[in-house]
């Protein structure tokens, strides 16, 4: 008499399946082996490390999914956070845009423009509409201008080098024509 080595039920002689568990049989199957027998240990050690192997498998894929929507959240939440105390401000042309980390703002006066910059203007240049901002970012603090001149390039290069002359570092200047 035949029995399951999964579940210990009887068996059909040469049954190829348990009736009970449906585990699969080995052909020929007779009678049971002890649990000494090297064929019965041999199944019941390679039948588990299948099924954890799935597992860890499983566990790794569930934790990298997991850390992923963790990820993904904390990135929303601190997207959400930047956009909800950003400030958006226009005044007669002039917009100024406040963040957690600083401000950027822009001009239309020539002589904000010229107090920004830290330098004297060219007598006669006059700003270009819509060119001049400056930026407040923790301790920088940075401010940029477009003047136009009807002079020449050369002139006004000149009168800047004498200002720069005495300065040991500065920003160059881009004079076009």
């Amino acid at each position: 008499m035949a029995f399951c080595n999964a579940c210990g039920a009887t068996l059909d002689a040469g049954a190829r399946f348990c009736t009970k568990c449906g585990a699969t049989q080995p052909l020929g199957s007779g009678p049971v082996a002890t649990p000494s027998s090297p064929a019965t240990v041999a199944t019941v050690a390679t039948a588990p490390q299948s099924g954890n192997a799935l597992k860890i498998i499983l566990v790794v894929v569930a934790v990298i999914v997991g850390l992923g929507i963790l990820g993904v959240a904390a990135v929303s939440l601190i997207g959400y956070r930047i956009a909800s105390h950003t400030r958006v401000r226009n005044h007669d042309g002039n917009v100024r845009v406040e963040t957690p980390f600083g401000t950027v703002q822009s001009s239309t006066d020539p002589d904000e423009a010229a107090r920004d910059l830290g330098v004297a203007l060219y007598p006669g240049a006059e700003v270009v509409k819509g060119t001049t901002s400056k930026m407040n970012m923790g301790d920088m603090h940075t401010a940029a201008a477009d003047f136009e001149s009807g002079d020449s390039a050369g002139t006004v290069a000149d009168f800047y080098k004498s200002k720069f002359q005495a300065r040991t570092s500065f920003l160059p200047l881009a004079i076009t024509t």
